[in-house]
């Protein structure tokens, strides 16, 4: 029996929730929240085998940044896949680097998402976390 993945979505914007469920296609069970605020108590409840976060994100507890942060620095979840998705415009002063240096995220994309992309960064980070 093959046991679906499951991925949590973190984005203020419902519209991203939906473009993340057409790109992937029902391949992945997919946990959507609009804001990080509550992860910690998501996390409880059952770990995903990866996270997609937005990077700016109105939170009362934890913005998209922080809740990285927070996850990347915790030895209990330090081990999930995230994946930052970010709507900061690619070329200014905030990079991919700079990002993933800051936050401790996996991979970052920029919005638009591009369906291949999202694709292959979940494949691959999947398949690294399995071994």
């Amino acid at each position: 029996m093959n046991i679906r993945k499951k991925i949590y979505i973190f984005d203020d914007n419902v519209a991203i929730h939906a473009l993340i469920e057409k790109a992937l296609g029902g391949v992945y069970d997919l946990i959507r929240q609009t804001s990080p605020d509550n992860i910690e108590k998501l996390l409880e409840l059952g770990m995903p085998d990866l996270i997609i976060m937005d990077i700016l994100m109105p939170g009362v507890v934890h913005d998209g940044a922080t809740a990285t942060v927070w996850l990347k620095s915790n030895p209990k979840y330090k081990d999930i896949p995230v994946i930052i998705i970010t709507s900061i415009a690619q070329g200014t002063l905030v990079d991919t680097g700079f990002i993933k240096e800051k936050t401790k995220a996996d991979a970052v994309m920029f919005k638009p998402i591009d369906a291949a992309e999202l694709r292959q960064n979940i494949t691959d980070l999947l398949k690294r976390n399995r071994i």
